[in-house]
């Protein structure tokens, strides 16, 4: 166990440095903007002069292009957009970088730096054998000229806010602004109101970012893909969720949600490990990923048989009828604690006791068979299920009606 979680780190940093070497400039260290942006070609500098927005772009040679950016870089409004766009961490490697000279280090993560480098404030190179991050000599000027300690506490404003947006995606998948504002005002001293929550939603919507505008919602980035699948699922929602009460944990827990990794590991869940690590699988690593990828489908309330394929991709298989008869509850419980969208934030089990309708998901709800024959994975050596007994899966049916097609 620890000799590959030791593997999975030293190849996680090789990736990282190979990812850095791809993404940065294969030159000498430059620190003139201007010198910088002329290692673009004239496409990529056109679509960063669209980016900014400057008039006349499409007339404009490569040399044009290279001055106009580099002025549209450095224009103070649109410097302190850039910087306020970025998240915490990737404001904090700014100023690291900002401070020093030069940063030679060939371990930082892409994420710290990829968004920072789009907007021109931060720039890499590799050139022998090192990985070398500077901050422009324009830029750091255009920087000097900002009081950053004012645009530092509009940031963490801004920052606070977004982690609210991002948490209430997370947690209900669609809502009202007038849903946000509630809950930030009921849980903060400094009220948000709806104008500001519009600027910032309009200055954050511009980069990438996992949420976006749906008419009068704020959704998730999934259903404004301009699928009609996705549009479909989007009223769905709206559909299931309608007249159901929002789920409000307290504020640190409530900030978690922003994390898009971040789920409760429940006790239920550790029920389910515990299971499959002392019958079926004893590699915690992996069990620890089936856990996740079963948490994700049962966020997802996605058919049960696509949870029994999470076992058949990793070759977990069970040895009998009996220990997939064990497993089905431990799985259906384990999706009756799981907060779901279409319970605007709450499990099965919360709003079945909060309404007192019974919302709970059970074995005796049918099951699509999409992988005939594979929903559910017995060893091949495993005992035979009889076309006429009951399916193992927990759906009602016989086996030869369901599972055993």
């Amino acid at each position: 166990m620890g000799d590959k979680l030791q593997a999975l780190e030293v190849r996680l940093k090789e990736l990282t440095r190979e990812m850095n070497r791809e993404y940065a400039f294969q030159s000498k260290v430059l620190t003139s903007l201007p010198d910088i942006l002329s290692l673009y070609t004239k496409k990529e500098l056109y679509h960063l002069a669209t980016a900014y927005e400057i008039a006349g772009r499409s007339k404009m040679n490569k040399e044009e292009l290279v001055r106009a950016v580099a002025a549209a870089c450095c224009e103070p409004g649109n410097m302190k957009r850039n910087l306020l766009r970025l998240d915490k961490e990737q404001w904090a490697f700014f100023m690291r970088v900002l401070r020093a000279e030069r940063l030679v280090d060939d371990e930082i993560h892409p994420r710290d730096y990829m968004e920072a480098s789009l907007y021109g404030l931060i720039f890499n190179f590799y050139h022998e054998g090192e990985v070398t991050y500077i901050v422009p000599a324009e830029i750091k000027d255009a920087v000097s000229r900002i009081d950053l300690d004012q645009l530092k506490r509009i940031h963490d404003r801004y920052q606070l806010v977004i982690q609210y947006v991002k948490a209430l995606v997370n947690l209900y998948g669609a809502y009202l602004p007038d849903q946000l504002i509630e809950i930030f005002n009921s849980q903060n001293e400094e009220p948000l109101t709806e104008e500001e929550l519009f600027s910032i939603l309009d200055l954050y919507l511009q980069a990438n970012q996992k949420f976006d505008m749906l008419g009068p919602y704020i959704v998730d980035v999934y259903y404004t893909s301009g699928e009609p699948k996705e549009q479909e699922k989007f009223h769905e929602l709206l559909e299931r969720a309608e007249g159901k009460p929002y789920y409000v944990p307290e504020r640190d827990e409530l900030l978690k949600y922003a994390s898009n990794d971040y789920f409760e590991m429940t006790p239920q869940l550790e029920a389910l490990k515990a299971y499959v690590l002392k019958h079926l699988h004893g590699d915690e690593q992996m069990v620890d990923a089936l856990i996740d990828d079963v948490q994700f489908h049962c966020w997802m309330e996605a058919p049960l048989q696509e949870i029994f394929w999470e076992f058949e991709r990793r070759r977990i298989y069970f040895d009998s009828e009996k220990q997939i008869r064990e497993i089905v509850p431990l799985i259906i419980d384990v999706y009756n604690h799981t907060r779901l969208r279409s319970n605007r934030g709450y499990t099965p089990n919360e709003l079945s006791k909060i309404t007192g309708r019974n919302t709970l998901y059970n074995s005796s709800i049918p099951i699509e068979v999409e992988h005939q024959g594979k929903v559910v994975p017995f060893r091949r050596s495993g005992s035979k299920i009889g076309r006429n007994d009951p399916c193992p899966c927990g759906s009602g049916k016989k086996y030869k009606k369901c599972c055993g097609k």
